[in-house]
């Protein structure tokens, strides 16, 4: 496994406004680059990938270490699986390799999510797996060396 630590990454995702404050509304752009747990390849880390960063503002960061992943993002997005088009569109814009896999990949889930919603879950932690594979390949690799494959299921 390649280091899970890209600081340039980081300050790619504090360059956006805090992803709570956008489901009140409002814009903050005072925030935190706050690892999510959003796959299953981390799960047994302390801390997850800084690909799986998003931004939060202080008060919003503390929030959602009150009150876990599923109600924190239920509360402002309306379900914990709303994150990740945010984390995939941060994704597509940091490594323009992955931007078309990443529309793909946002298609395919957004069809799902709209048939049955409790799958859905699973599939796309599975489906962004697969992502940070690609992510990590590129890190590895030097982005310009790595040709990304469009695959027909996630």
């Amino acid at each position: 496994m390649t280091d899970r630590k890209c600081e340039n990454y980081l300050d790619h995702v504090r360059e956006y406004p805090c992803i709570a404050c956008i489901g009140l509304g409002r814009i903050n752009r005072n925030v935190f680059a706050h690892h999510e747990d959003l796959s299953f390849k981390y799960s047994f880390y302390k801390r997850a990938t800084d690909f799986t960063a998003v931004p939060l503002c202080l008060n919003h960061h503390n929030e959602r270490h009150k009150l876990g992943r599923e109600k924190f993002w239920s509360k402002y997005l309306g379900n914990e699986v709303a994150v990740y088009p945010f984390v995939f569109l941060m994704l597509s814009e940091y490594f323009e390799e992955l931007k078309d896999f990443m529309e793909e990949k946002i298609s395919i889930y957004t069809d799902k999510y709209l048939e049955q919603f409790d799958s859905i879950t699973y599939d796309i932690k599975k489906g962004f797996d697969e992502i940070l594979d690609r992510v990590e390949l590129l890190c590895k690799n030097g982005s310009e060396s790595v040709e990304v494959v469009k695959h027909d299921e996630p």
